[in-house]
């Protein structure tokens, strides 16, 4: 699957503070964001295929970052990911 076109970039973390950081930051930058608290949250959205790119905490409680960027590449979705 090709990256998305879009502006919108999937943001997660399961640090509330966080998540409206990074939430507000990219909204003043122009771009449309959508949160979730987990990797599994990300991985049962819709829309996943539209998306820009994934920020990502690397720490999260049960799938982390980086299994989530090799599930997300093992689908064949190629986004960008920090």
């Amino acid at each position: 699957m090709a990256m998305g076109t879009g502006r919108r970039v999937l943001v997660v973390d399961d640090d509330e503070s966080m998540r409206e950081a990074i939430d507000s930051l990219l909204d003043v930058a122009g771009f449309e964001s959508t949160v979730y608290l987990s990797a599994e949250e990300l991985l049962a959205a819709d829309g996943i295929e539209d998306a820009l790119c994934v920020i990502s905490d690397v720490k999260l409680p049960a799938m982390s970052g980086l299994e989530l960027l090799a599930t997300l590449r093992g689908k064949g979705y190629d986004l960008v990911f920090s």
